[in-house]
């Protein structure tokens, strides 16, 4: 199990590596797919990225800032990322 992208990028690689596979599809949440990408490339990986169908919950409703939560989440890591913060 990984606690964070960093660490399931290194999984994924690993994996495919010793599949011989050479191209992946990445998955995730649309505000994701940038520094999804970006970490799976510096991890030597060539992906294509496919956002997942976004389900809102009842909570997510009552809760008009959630998108902008979840951009600033990946704006404020992937920044961390690049200055090696984590």
């Amino acid at each position: 199990m990984s606690r964070n992208s960093e660490e399931s990028a290194l999984r994924v690689s690993v994996i495919a590596r010793a599949n011989g596979l050479h191209r992946l599809v990445i998955v995730s949440d649309g505000t994701h797919m940038f520094r999804i990408h970006e970490i799976c490339a510096a991890e030597g990986l060539d992906v294509l990225t496919s956002p997942r169908p976004h389900v809102v919950t009842e909570g997510e409703r009552r809760r008009s800032w959630r998108k902008f939560e979840r951009i600033a989440h990946e704006i404020l890591s992937y920044t961390a990322w690049r200055l090696h913060l984590h």
